[in-house]
């Protein structure tokens, strides 16, 4: 099996498994994986999953990391959209 480059479909494919499947599926490797999609694809998938979509890519990488293989009643609030620390860390 060839590992896929990272272009924007490899981004558009991971966004149709996480509608699929309401997670990050296991084959993403790690932050530096989702990072290499870019700011805009990181966020298209932390929208897909309803997690806050705020930050730098590598803080939504990491939130989107927290979700891999995991049912969303596993998840932190805290990287929910709309979780309790919604509005709070406003500065």
């Amino acid at each position: 099996g060839e590992r896929p480059s990272h272009d924007a479909s490899s981004g558009y494919s991971l966004v149709a498994s996480c509608q699929a499947t309401g997670c990050l599926p296991l084959e993403v490797e790690g932050v530096e994986e989702l990072v290499a999609l870019g700011g805009d694809m990181l966020k298209e998938l932390c929208l897909v999953l309803g997690l806050k979509c705020g930050g730098t890519p590598q803080q939504r990488a990491e939130r989107l990391m927290q979700t891999k293989g995991r049912p969303p009643s596993e998840w932190d609030a805290s990287i929910k959209a709309g979780g309790p620390q919604a509005g709070k860390k406003k500065r």
